[in-house]
Parts: C-alpha cells; structure tokens; sequence
C-alpha cells in the first residue's frame, strides 16, 4: 500500500502517534494536489480539471473554502479524509496493517476526538435541542421538518467494531435547512437521499431492533444517530467520563403502572442501560440509569409502560 510522503504530514494535520502508519489511505495522485498547493494549502486555479477537484473534494482529500468573491479548493486534513473512508471506503480502512488499524482505531475513539470538541461546541451552542428522544417524540420532529433526508453509516460501528456487521438500521439521518453543509459527507455527495416517509420508516425500524435514538434539533435542520450501546462513543463512555446530561441530554424517563405490570421481566432484557429491576413482586426503575429511550416499552406484553418528561 502506497505511504504517503511525511513531507505532507503537517499540510493534513496528521496526529504524531500516526506518523508513518496511514499506508492505503492516501494514492500517489493525492500528492499531485499536495504538492501544487500554496503556503495555505489552497489550490491554484487552473492546476486540476473541475472533475479531478470534484473527485478529490467527494474523497475528502480536497475541502471547500469560501471567500467574500469566490469558492476555492484547499487540502483537506487527516479527519475530513477518515470521515469518507469509513462513509464509502471502509473495506479500505479494514484491509489496513492490523498494527495501522488498531492505532488509527484508537486515535479516533478518543475524547480528545469525539468528545472535547462536542462539550466545546455545547457551550458555546444554546439555539438547539439535543438528547435521547422515544420514537414518538423523534418522528414527531421528522413530520415536522423538509421533505428530503440524508442517510449515512455510523462512524461508531465502524470504528468499534462491535457488533461485527454493517446492519442498515445504524445510521445516522439528517434533514438540512437551507444548503447542505460543505466539507461534509452530505455536500460530497456520499449518501443517500430519501424522503421523508422513508426517513421515518428507517427510524421505525431502529427502534424496532432496539437501538437508541439520539436527536438534535435546530434552525439548521433536524439529525438523529441510531446506535447501540455497545458501539457508541457516548454510550459506552458516559460512566467513564461523566457525559450523561451534559451535551447529550436525557429529558425522559420510563414508570412502571404497577396495577398493569405483570413481573414478565421483558422490559428488563430489552433495556440497554440496566435501568430495570424485579424485586419479585414489581418491576422498578432506577432513575439515574434511565435514558428515556422508551425502548422497554416495545417489550412490554401488557402496555405497563409509560414515559414522561423527567
């Protein structure tokens, strides 16, 4: 596999833990366009055909960079890079050297990654809505946004690699206002569009296999990640780094009816938090473990459960 010049490490802002360990992630042709950019990493006009930027753009070799009179190419970093690989190529990013993959994996599962520029961004953001949402509360948010939708994979199942399989219900669904984000896998075009009725179908059957909906709703448009908590950054750190009610929020939480409630103990395999116990004569909730996902709920024989705002 073709390793890329360390020459250019510093023009894509590659991490130093990965110096010399991305062979395959970059072509030989990719350095054309390193080579011929200006000390800002911006591409001359007239260097490369308008395909050849359009493909490295969709690659995310190349970004976009607007100015007050124009839109320009400039090199895109590590990230933008990864964040297409795992979209369109990741048989690529599983044939790498097992010792390349592991710290390449590693890298990018760390807070320093995922989680430091999200509480950042929380901070500094207060024009939204974000949390675990139930279905009824999540699809209410899709009828109530535009008609065409975008579908992409999950960056944590394909990074964890958990779950060993690419199943079609992990994925993340988004909805924009206005024009699609640039430097994103949606303004590359390496997703799917859908409408709307088949966005909520999708939604419908993550719930339905059992996976957590994480919803965020602003001006901007309208996101859900659908994921287990096996795989999930936040999920399967939330204990470790004390995340939960911070930029992820958890706004609902599950009660049992307990004239209703017949001890069946379904609700409690189907929880992924281990919020629900039997003290042999009820079921009961722990409140701090509780998300409000609301997917017990579709166990339950006897309709014994009921969500509300916490």
């Amino acid at each position: 596999m073709y390793l890329l010049d360390e020459k250019y490490y510093d023009l894509i802002k590659l991490p130093q833990e990965l110096y010399h360990h991305i062979a395959g992630i970059y072509t030989p042709e990719d350095c054309g366009f390193f080579a011929a950019a200006d000390e800002d990493g911006v591409i001359p006009k007239g260097s490369f055909s308008d395909t050849e930027l359009a493909s490295a753009y969709r690659r995310g070799v190349l970004n976009k960079k607007k100015t007050e009179t124009d839109t320009v190419y400039c090199v895109a970093d590590f990230y933008s890079r990864m964040e297409c690989v795992i979209e369109e190529e990741l048989s690529l990013f599983r044939s790498l050297k097992s010792e390349d993959y592991l710290l390449i994996q590693k890298h990018m599962m760390s807070p320093a990654i995922w989680l430091e520029p999200r509480l950042k961004a929380e901070s500094k953001s207060s024009d939204g809505i974000e949390g675990v949402m139930p279905l009824e509360v999540a699809r209410k948010h899709y009828q109530e946004a535009k008609d065409v939708f975008y579908i992409a994979h999950c960056n944590c199942n394909a990074y964890m690699d958990r779950c060993k399989s690419r199943d079609k219900s992990r994925v993340c669904i988004h909805c924009f206002e206005g024009e699609l984000p640039i430097n994103t896998i949606y303004d590359r075009r390496l997703v799917a569009s859908v409408s709307k009725e088949e966005a909520i179908k999708q939604l419908e059957y993550a719930d339905a296999v059992g996976l957590v909906h994480s919803v965020h709703v602003s001006p901007r448009g309208v996101g859900t990640c659908n994921c287990c908590t096996c795989c999930c950054f936040q999920f399967s750190h939330y204990k470790e780094y004390d995340i939960k009610g911070s930029f992820l929020k958890t706004n609902y939480v599950i009660e049992v009816n307990e004239d209703l409630c017949v001890n069946c103990l379904s609700c409690a395999e189907r929880c992924p938090f281990e919020a629900l116990q039997s003290n042999e004569e009820k079921m009961t909730v722990d409140t701090e473990k509780c998300w409000g996902c609301g997917l017990c709920r579709n166990a339950c024989p006897t309709d014994a459960l009921v969500i509300r705002k916490r």
